[in-house]
């Protein structure tokens, strides 16, 4: 019965004193903000990872334009778009690694900072759980 307050107890002391505290504050605060710093680096890679497939379906395409015709003017013409296709795909891929790795590096700050957070906030429940309970 006495375990069962306690829990109770510092559950309500993790829940609601701590998020009231300047440093459960910061701590929802920063988490907010690097959790839309994480989701700004996804819609980046997205977009990228987006435009690269769509450059390498154009280059296919015109590579199969290019094969399939018999007039060597239309096949060299075919030939050059689908390169230029190829390039624009070069250029997002590499956009696309870069808001990868942004991606990665913001989701490791943010499980750090939540990992800190937690830390901060067990640290509080146990100086509360003492001065609730002093020893005798």
């Amino acid at each position: 019965e006495i375990l069962r307050c306690l829990v109770g107890s510092e559950m309500c002391i993790r829940d609601s004193d701590y998020n009231n505290t300047a440093n459960g504050r910061a701590g929802r605060q920063m988490i907010q903000n690097q959790t839309a710093e994480v989701a700004r680096n996804k819609k980046a890679e997205n977009e990228a990872q987006g435009k690269m497939n769509y450059h390498n379906r154009r280059a296919d395409d015109y590579l199969k334009k290019a094969q399939s015709t018999s007039d060597p003017a239309q096949k060299k013409n075919f030939e050059n778009l689908a390169n230029a296709q190829f390039e624009e795909a070069v250029k997002a891929e590499a956009s696309y690694n870069k808001a990868k790795a942004d991606t990665q590096k913001a989701q490791s700050e943010l499980d750090a900072i939540k990992q800190e957070n937690e830390r901060y906030k067990n640290q509080y429940v146990q100086d509360e759980m003492k001065k609730r309970n002093p020893k005798k």
